[in-house]
C-alpha cells in the first residue's frame, strides 16, 4: 500500500493496524469453540477488527495479496463516507457483484451485528456448489436482510446457487439476486454504490492506465501477474484482466516513506484523463449490462439443473470484453 494524503495515511494507518491486530489475535481467534478449520476462514476476519478497533471506520479486504493504491488527486477518503450509513459497498464494475472485498463500516451496534450475521453465513454455504465462498454469500445474504417480504424469489436464487457447477452459474446466480435487489443505491442503514462511483476499481478495465483526477484506489495487483509496461502507444481499453503494470519509475527508498513525502515517480504513459477513463468504463458497464440479460435467460435451466446444460456453457472468457 502506498498513501499519498496526510489524511489517507492516518486512514490506512489504522487499516494496518487492524490487520496487526488480526494476526496477533489469529491463533485465539481461530482455535475458539465455534472455530471449523473445514470452514472459510475468510468469513472470520472483518467482526474481530472492528470490535476491538477504537476508530469508528475500519477497511476489511478479502486478501492482502491484493495491493490497492492510493492515488495523489482530487478523490479524498472522505468523498466515499457518509455518517446516514453504517456500511457502504459498492459495485463491482466487470459484473454484478456486490464487492466483498472492500467495504466501508462504521463501528456502530446494526454494523456489528451485520458482520457477525455474515461471518456465521458461512455454515449456510451449499455443499459441492461452486459458490464463490464470501463473494458469493453476500448477495443472499443481503438480499434475506433488506427483502424479507421476497421469499419466493430469494430461494430461486439459493436453488440456482446450490446447483451452480461454474464461473458462469456463479454469475448467473448473482445476476439473479441483483434482479431482487435492484439499481437502488440506499437500504436503510447500508448504502450501495454503483459502479464507477466506489473507492476502489479494477485497473484491467482501462489496461493499467489511470486518471489522478478520478481513481482513488486501483484493485488487483499480485506481483504473480506483474507485466512490464508495453512499448508502444496504450489505450485506456481491456485487454487482459490477470496483467497490470507497475504506475511507478525507479526504485523504491524506504527510509523516505515518511508522512507528507509526495516524491513518488510516476510511469506518466499510464496516467490519462478523467474523460478517457470514464468513456471506457461507460461502455464496460453497457456491455456488462447485455451480458446480465443473457444469464438471466439461462436461469431456467440452472434451477431445474437439466442435463448437459453445463456442457453447452461457453467458456468462462465470455464473461469478460476485451478489446
Amino acid at each position: 500500500m502506498m498513501f499519498r494524503l496526510k489524511k489517507t495515511v492516518i486512514g490506512g494507518l489504522v487499516f494496518l493496524t487492524s490487520l496487526l491486530f488480526c494476526c496477533i489475535s489469529w491463533p485465539e481467534w481461530t482455535n475458539s469453540k465455534n472455530s471449523n478449520p473445514n470452514l472459510e476462514f475468510l468469513y472470520r476476519i472483518p467482526y474481530p477488527i472492528i470490535e476491538k478497533s477504537e476508530n469508528p471506520l475500519n477497511i476489511s479486504a478479502d486478501s492482502i495479496a491484493i495491493v490497492m493504491v492510493l492515488a495523489e488527486g482530487a478523490k479524498k477518503l472522505e468523498n466515499f463516507l457518509d455518517e446516514k450509513y453504517d456500511i457502504t459497498f459498492y459495485d463491482r464494475h466487470f459484473d454484478q457483484e456486490v464487492a466483498a472485498g472492500s467495504y466501508f463500516v462504521r463501528n456502530t451496534t446494526y454494523a456489528v451485528n451485520l458482520l457477525i450475521d455474515f461471518a456465521n453465513y458461512e455454515t449456510r454455504l451449499p455443499v459441492g456448489s461452486v459458490h464463490g465462498t464470501d463473494n458469493g454469500a453476500i448477495h443472499i445474504f443481503l438480499a434475506e436482510k433488506l427483502f424479507p417480504q421476497s421469499t419466493i424469489e430469494i430461494e430461486s436464487c439459493r436453488t440456482a446457487w446450490e446447483n451452480s457447477r461454474t464461473l458462469i452459474d456463479q454469475f448467473a446466480y448473482t445476476s439473479c439476486i441483483r434482479n431482487i435487489i435492484g439499481e437502488g443505491t440506499v437500504f436503510g442503514k447500508i448504502r450501495i454504490l454503483k459502479k464507477g462511483t466506489g473507492h476502489i476499481r479494477d485497473d484491467w478495465l482501462t489496461n493499467g492506465m489511470w486518471s489522478p483526477e478520478r481513481d482513488f484506489m486501483l484493485h488487483g495487483w499480485k506481483m504473480s501477474h506483474l507485466a512490464p509496461v508495453p512499448h508502444g502507444p496504450l489505450f485506456p481499453a481491456p485487454k487482459n484482466f490477470d496483467l497490470w503494470y507497475n504506475p511507478f519509475l525507479g526504485d523504491f527508498h524506504m527510509d523516505k516513506c515518511v508522512m507528507g513525502n509526495t516524491t513518488w515517480l510516476h510511469n506518466e504513459k499510464l496516467i490519462t484523463t478523467k474523460e478517457a477513463i470514464e468513456y471506457e468504463l461507460r461502455k464496460y458497464e453497457v456491455k456488462v449490462s447485455m451480458k446480465k440479460i443473457e444469464l438471466l435467460s439461462g436461469l431456467f435451466d440452472q434451477i431445474k439443473n437439466t442435463v448437459f446444460r453445463v456442457k453447452f456453457q461457453p467458456d468462462n472468457y465470455s464473461l469478460f470484453f476485451f478489446n
